[in-house]
């Protein structure tokens, strides 16, 4: 099943863009959520940081709920995924620099109280 929630972060009027400077500016977002926890950043008009985790959260909330005590895929993107756990579990700037890699499983788990991520995939 798709859930809309999961789609990657949105930059609004720069989205694929090829310019350098928007990307570069994305990267200074992207690392000020992660690291610094400013999530009320934005690339152009797009998403802040906190709508996007909260957007992810919703879904990752849904997931869990639907499918209590049991083990599910979920496959979404690298800056969405990233902003959201490192939030949920805690990462911070630990995992600055070492984004998810593609397709390699993440045991993300959810107990009533809280959210770990164990091990994360370098």
């Amino acid at each position: 099943m798709a859930l809309p929630e999961l789609a990657e972060v949105g930059i609004g009027t720069a989205e694929a863009t090829t310019d350098p400077v928007v990307r570069q500016q994305t990267a200074a977002v992207l690392r000020s959520w992660i690291v610094d926890r400013q999530l009320e950043l934005r690339v152009a008009d797009g998403e802040s940081g906190s709508q996007a985790s909260a957007r992810m959260t919703t879904a990752l909330e849904r997931i869990a709920c639907d499918h209590d005590g049991q083990t599910v895929v979920v496959v979404g993107h690298v800056a969405s995924l990233s902003v959201t756990l490192a939030q949920l579990c805690g990462l911070g700037a630990r995992v600055w620099g070492s984004p998810l890699p593609h397709a390699v499983p993440y045991l993300v788990e959810r107990n009533p109280a809280s959210w770990r991520c164990r091990s994360r995939p370098t």
